[in-house]
């Protein structure tokens, strides 16, 4: 059963790599340790996000996945629908479970965080 991740315990970046950072520590285990190739983040094999406005689904193998909360209100629509363009042009998007929320907007300090798992994933429709 995906978890429910409520909308404060998530954060979207923009960026060259859109990202999804996500706290919820207790529930990552499924996911692989957050690596770095070529200065890029390494795909999440048999992971894939579906974001939209209201809910973002990450879906992985089996029962595994979140379901992570969006806007809430019209003001913050502009700015999630430019996360989302981002996310449509690449292709998908990063998702990294930590344990904490932090200003974390680099890969190098994200590494750093311990237990820090997730990858590229690509998008569904």
């Amino acid at each position: 059963m995906p978890s429910r991740i409520a909308r404060e315990n998530a954060r979207c970046f923009g960026g060259a790599l859109p990202t999804l950072l996500i706290a919820a520590p207790d529930q990552a285990e499924h996911l692989p340790i957050l690596r770095l190739d070529a200065g890029k983040p390494t795909p999440c094999p048999g992971w894939a996000i579906r974001p939209s406005l209201t809910m973002t689904i990450v879906n992985g193998p089996g029962d595994s996945g979140y379901l992570v909360e969006g806007i809430s209100n019209p003001g913050e629509a502009e700015e999630r629908q430019a996360w989302l363009s981002t996310v449509d042009r690449v292709g998908g998007a990063v998702v990294v479970v930590v344990n904490t929320l932090g200003d974390a907007r680099d890969w190098a300090a994200l590494l750093a965080e311990e237990g820090a798992r997730g990858g590229f994933m690509p998008s569904e429709h």
